[in-house]
């Protein structure tokens, strides 16, 4: 709505204008109805339309000059200095040797149903790894309901509301994981990675613009969950590997999703707009 409010100023001062509504990627986006038809009104009349992800301007079926991608940046001074890792497994009463964590909203969206599938079937093979779920529990508190009835037979599965200290609580983990239906730029799969932290993701999305598949990390597509959980058995087994996933990780953070970067974009951006240039 303000891209559209936004129009007669746009057209009147000349004003150029870049549209940042593309923050996602639906898998089946609704193409009709009120917001359809004024988002793409909104795009007609802007000179960049911004996304953070290839995938979401895929979704909202942009293309052409017009169209650009911002990847979200990371803060990385926000993975200095963190928690002792016993401290926070203390906290959360992790008594068991590995912690395997998905950070994501208790929602449809997420695949939760998944999640508890995989941290069953470990049940049947080794008794010391916890599987912790974090996330908003009120964005929909019958969705969450429904999880935490399904979780309340699984010893080795807890679930608890998103926490502030989440850098802290990623680097005490062993694992990430993250299973979806729908993903623009994950922020959790970021913050594993930036913690050095093997992640194993659906593919979905703008997932696969962060991981390398195999190497900084592991996308899922259509995997069982036997599949799953021998991946992650794998990489609990295997210091090295989850060492070097974990390093490479950090090293795509670095390079490709540091909030410095994600500024010098923006600011490479508006200095392209007309009139916006730097004065002499």
């Amino acid at each position: 709505m303000l891209a559209f409010y936004a129009i007669p100023t746009i057209l009147l001062k000349k004003i150029p204008h870049v549209n940042g509504h593309i923050a996602d990627a639906p898998v089946n986006l609704k193409r009709s109805g009120f917001h359809y038809y004024i988002t793409r009104i909104g795009f007609r009349f802007s000179d960049v339309i911004l996304s953070n992800s290839l995938a979401g301007l895929k979704s909202y079926n942009v293309t052409g000059k017009k169209c650009r991608v911002i990847y979200n940046g990371l803060n990385l001074r926000r993975f200095d200095n963190l928690d002792d890792r016993l401290d926070i497994r203390m906290k959360y009463n992790i008594r068991t040797r590995f912690l395997v964590t998905m950070v994501a909203s208790f929602t449809p969206m997420k695949n939760y149903d998944q999640f508890l599938e995989v941290a069953e079937s470990f049940m049947g093979i080794r008794d010391d790894v916890t599987f912790l779920a974090v996330g908003d529990t009120k964005a929909d508190p019958r969705e969450f309901d429904r999880i935490r009835t399904k979780a309340q037979t699984l010893t080795n599965t807890k679930l608890f509301e998103k926490v502030t200290n989440v850098e802290s609580l990623v680097n005490a983990s062993d694992l990430g994981l993250l299973f979806t239906y729908s993903e623009g730029i994950s922020n959790s799969v970021l913050e594993f990675m930036a913690c050095r932290k093997p992640v194993l993701a659906t593919d979905a999305g703008g997932t696969r613009e962060i991981i390398v598949d195999k190497e900084t990390g592991f996308l899922l597509t259509d995997q069982s969950t036997a599949q799953i959980a021998w991946i992650i058995n794998t990489l609990l087994n295997d210091e090295s590997l989850r060492n070097q996933t974990g390093r490479r990780a950090r090293t795509q953070i670095e390079q490709r999703f540091s909030i410095d970067l994600m500024g010098e974009k923006f600011d490479a951006l508006y200095k392209e707009m007309p009139g916006c240039s730097d004065p002499e």
